[in-house]
């Protein structure tokens, strides 16, 4: 539904519908805006890997699969839809009268949601981190060169990256 709205808006003629947008490549993002932040988990360190063969026992829960089980599951579908939700009521709140604007605020709130949820949930910082999260802000900004026909660009002011900084806090 909202990129149909979208689509329609953006052109003169009549909406194409979901599957145009898919052909056309804006949904990529999906796949990736979320490839490198979710990828420098892996180098997420607890403790050091003396201390965890030393101590065995402190990760027998994940040997037996209790960490990842359907709760855990489904509070990251609550938070993804929590997320997802405040952060288009949000930005329809903030914004105010810039319907025309929606995907650009939230394709950045979303990038940006990434990259700081990265970082809530690591425990120790790897240079890699920190690499993946360079990657992903270089892809923002080529994207912001090369789907001027879907992101307003001239949009993005102090203003909006205020009001882009106040749906994350």
């Amino acid at each position: 539904f909202f990129f149909q709205a979208e689509d329609g808006i953006r052109d003169a003629q009549e909406s194409r519908g979901l599957g145009d947008v898919y052909k056309r490549q804006m949904l990529g993002y999906s796949t990736v805006y979320t490839m490198f932040p979710v990828f420098c988990l892996i180098f997420d360190e607890d403790v050091s890997l003396k201390i965890a063969l030393q101590y065995p026992p402190l990760y027998k829960t994940l040997q037996k699969g209790r960490e990842l089980n359907n709760k855990t599951f489904f509070i990251w579908i609550f938070k993804s839809i929590y997320q997802g939700g405040m952060i288009m009521l949000l930005s329809l709140y903030l914004f105010e009268n810039s319907f025309l604007l929606i995907v650009t605020i939230t394709f950045s709130a979303l990038v940006l949601a990434e990259l700081l949820n990265i970082y809530s949930e690591v425990t120790k910082l790897h240079p890699m981190m920190i690499g993946s999260q360079l990657a992903t802000l270089v892809l923002y900004f080529i994207s912001l060169k090369y789907f001027k026909n879907y992101l307003t660009v001239t949009a993005i002011d102090m203003e909006f990256i205020q009001n882009l900084s106040l749906i994350h806090i």
